[in-house]
């Protein structure tokens, strides 16, 4: 009997039910799909109320920007953003757990992924890396693309989890290794690269300027979708085990 699991209905009569298909994806494709939703929604409130501020600057307008500003500290968006680096934390150690259950070569690496990821979560909430920055840069007495100077010790931890992880990432099955390669690209774009350009903004011509705003809420959704399309991996990478597979609906 074929396997229709998914295979959404495409007859003529009905057409192709958008519905349909999100039903019968796969989980890391559902997940996909609702996060990038919901990043989406994050990025059109830090806008919104962004240019509602600009444009009426009221106490209450104030409160508003603050509490979805994707630049601002403890608000909804920093809370999001948390959030998926707990659940991206959370899967790894999840497949991890799996992985040294069955003694894969690589489990040890996946362990200390999973405590990386939970730092970088905690990084996120606490801005640890930011109180770096001035230290740093009165040290080096960097400016303009290096202004926010914990980039530098940033790009060294960028290049040496690479070096490190490179070897494992390679041997995955080719679809969660490109997904794990192009998170990886896509958030350290948005970390680093765009926070390249932010910092050279905010150090030309100020932080309350429309082109550092651009900038920040670029470095935010490159950032946010990267860790999507993380987990979007792991997700996958996890329904692949034996356990979730003896789990998943057999066709009738």
């Amino acid at each position: 009997m074929t396997n229709t699991a998914f295979s959404p209905d495409r007859s003529p009569s009905k057409g192709f039910s958008a519905i349909a298909w999100y039903r019968s994806a796969p989980v890391h494709l559902q997940f996909a799909g609702v996060t990038t939703c919901l990043i989406a929604l994050v990025m059109i409130a830090s806008t919104t109320t962004l240019v509602i501020h600009r444009e009426v600057g009221t106490h209450a307008t104030a409160l508003l920007h603050k509490a979805f500003w994707v630049d601002q500290e403890t608000n909804i968006a920093t809370l999001f953003a948390f959030s998926l680096l707990a659940m991206a934390s959370l899967l790894t150690s999840v497949l991890a757990f799996f992985k040294v259950m069955t003694g894969e070569r690589w489990r040890f690496y996946w362990v200390a992924l999973g405590a990386i990821l939970l730092f970088m979560a905690y990084d996120e909430a606490a801005q640890v890396h930011e109180k770096l920055g001035p230290p740093i840069r009165q040290l080096t007495g960097a400016s303009g693309a290096l202004y926010f100077a914990w980039v530098i010790p940033g790009m060294i931890g960028v290049l040496g989890i690479a070096g490190i992880y490179l070897r494992m990432v390679l041997s995955l099955p080719a679809y969660q290794r490109n997904l794990i390669l192009v998170s990886g690209a896509v958030f350290v774009f948005g970390a680093i690269g765009m926070e390249m350009v932010g910092s050279f903004i905010f150090d030309g011509i100020g932080r309350y300027t429309v082109a550092y705003a651009i900038a920040t809420t670029l470095e935010e959704t490159f950032e946010m979708l990267g860790v999507m399309i993380f987990c979007t991996a792991i997700l996958s990478l996890i329904e692949a085990t034996p356990l979730a597979q003896s789990f998943r609906r057999r066709p009738t």
